[in-house]
């Protein structure tokens, strides 16, 4: 096509004449993909999707970073006041993984700061409430794992002290009997097991009714062994021994108050690394 034609054909298509001619269409309307203005609509929106996604993970790890340095506190000291290693306390900042509920709790009164901050604020962590109840679930049954387990080992040595006196022992073997259950084995099984009733503070505030329940199994061991016997062997009707029951509570009160002890002295410490 000569120049002339080009130049006609550019003035025929601003003017906005119908008789438009191909080499106009090419010049004035470039041809752009259809599917462009789909990306370009699409692109931003899923970048965002996924930012906001990432947002909502690392809701709780940035709150407890936040609030971790608003205290002015170093993740060694976090670590040590909580009782856990420096990169458990920067995998829960990383939102690597999750905080268990009595971590929550305590980082709650480290920072000073409420569970509603921490847990609800602006947008509330579904996916971590989901956990901390998994995880409440989780403690309160090994808990009672260890309240069970407390209780059957009592119930077991007790078992084992009655059947060996009605089954093993004889007349001759009374003393010795008498010298290593009685006097020994029940005792030192009632003052650990109170020491570790107290140091894990089993049955909260109730704890210190144990001291009676082990005082009164305590005198019924010596009765179901020498007094009733003795019952069988003359017909005879005794009474049980008082004065072992408050030998028992006392040995027991003791067990506990060394576990109250030790529990004030571990979390005394624990604070203490937070302020070196």
């Amino acid at each position: 096509m000569k120049k002339s034609t080009w130049i006609g054909a550019f003035f025929v298509c601003v003017r906005g004449r119908s008789h438009i001619t191909p080499p106009c269409q090419t010049i004035l309307t470039p041809q752009i993909p259809k599917s462009q203005p789909i990306l370009i609509d699409k692109i931003p929106k899923i970048a965002y999707n996924k930012l906001t996604e990432r947002d909502e993970q690392m809701d709780i790890g940035t709150k407890i970073k936040s609030a971790r340095l608003s205290s002015g506190l170093t993740q060694e000291q976090v670590a040590g006041a909580l009782g856990v290693s420096r990169q458990t306390v920067s995998n829960w900042e990383n939102g690597k993984t999750y905080p268990d509920i009595i971590s929550v709790v305590k980082m709650s009164d480290l920072y000073h700061i409420t569970l509603d901050h921490l847990l609800k604020d602006e947008s509330p962590v579904t996916e971590y409430l989901e956990y901390l109840e998994e995880s409440t679930d989780t403690v309160k049954s090994k808990r009672n794992i260890g309240k069970l387990i407390i209780i059957a080992t009592y119930l077991v040595i007790y078992a084992i002290a009655m059947i060996l006196f009605w089954c093993v022992a004889d007349g001759s073997d009374a003393t010795g009997y008498y010298l290593i259950v009685i006097g020994l084995v029940l005792p030192i099984t009632t003052f650990v097991l109170s020491i570790l009733i107290a140091t894990n503070d089993y049955w909260g505030r109730w704890k210190w009714l144990s001291a009676v329940i082990f005082g009164i199994m305590y005198t019924l061991a010596e009765y179901a062994t020498f007094k009733l016997a003795n019952t069988f062997a003359f017909g005879n009707f005794n009474l049980p021994n008082l004065t072992l029951w408050l030998i028992g509570a006392i040995i027991s009160l003791a067990g506990l108050g060394i576990g109250t002890l030790v529990r004030r002295h571990s979390r005394k410490k624990r604070m203490m690394c937070t302020n070196p």
